[in-house]
């Protein structure tokens, strides 16, 4: 949480971000992870997150809503965007993964998980719009883009579609003005 412009500025790396400020931008790069970001516009938060597998498992959507309420937003209010992400179609997983997230994640694993040609392949964006509205945002709240980033690659740049280690990333942004 940035209050002060000061704050924003000297933000350490992180995978999510809210503030109330002003003319103030959060930002976050993506290649197949699930971008989200936040609005309260009766409170006058916003926010932004990076849910790569790794943020999933962690439920970091939740507590960036959880995050939002204690700061003072009413989750009725909160409504969130997932922006472009690797889809089903193409985020083969391993047996380890598989696991660990059915672990986490049993009560969505008939929603999340396809087993195709060998491999599980699992869907981090619908999980996330999952673990939104258990969070209790409404699910008319909560808007998505339907493309996979490795699939659509036109439009968008994929860590897994790239053939070398210095791939190209999107940046997604939210910006409060007055």
């Amino acid at each position: 949480m940035s209050n002060t412009k000061e704050q924003l500025m000297n933000l350490p790396d992180a995978d999510g971000s809210i503030t109330n400020l002003s003319n103030a931008a959060l930002i976050v790069k993506n290649a197949d992870c699930v971008p989200i970001v936040y609005v309260d516009k009766i409170a006058g938060y916003i926010g932004i997150s990076h849910n790569g597998w790794r943020g999933s498992l962690k439920r970091l959507a939740p507590k960036m809503i959880q995050k939002m309420v204690s700061l003072g937003s009413k989750i009725e209010h909160i409504t969130c965007a997932l922006g472009p992400a690797i889809g089903l179609c193409c985020y083969e997983v391993d047996e380890d993964f598989y696991y660990e997230f059915m672990g986490e994640f049993e009560i969505y694993a008939k929603q999340i998980f396809q087993f195709r040609k060998g491999r599980w392949h699992v869907n981090l964006t619908l999980l996330n719009c999952l673990l939104l509205r258990e969070a209790g945002v409404k699910k008319v709240n909560i808007d998505f883009f339907p493309f996979c980033t490795k699939c659509d690659q036109k439009r968008f740049f994929s860590r897994r579609r790239a053939k070398h280690e210095d791939f190209e990333r999107m940046f997604n942004f939210i910006v409060k003005f007055k």
